[in-house]
């Protein structure tokens, strides 16, 4: 598959580049403190990397139930017609 909108890849390194945007305009506004910035940013990339690990997860998960049901479908049609 073509790295792209569709990939997980994409999506994390997406996020993970707009981490430390975020937080320097959060820093601007006041919400946070310049000397916690990094603290913030790291725990932003953390809760990203988790986020996508489980989405992945999710994922696999379906895709392994989905693959179980379609074959479990075809096996029961397949004894259907030998009947």
């Amino acid at each position: 598959m073509k790295p792209g909108i569709k990939t997980t890849e994409f999506w994390v390194a997406l996020a993970l580049s707009l981490v430390g945007p975020i937080v320097t305009t959060l820093v601007g506004f006041g919400v946070f403190r310049e000397e916690n910035a990094a603290e913030v940013q790291g725990s932003l990339s953390t809760v990203v990397d988790s986020v996508s690990v489980i989405v992945t997860n999710i994922v696999s998960i379906v895709s392994v139930k989905t693959y179980i049901d379609a074959r479990t479908g075809l096996k029961l049609s397949s004894q259907d017609e030998s009947r």
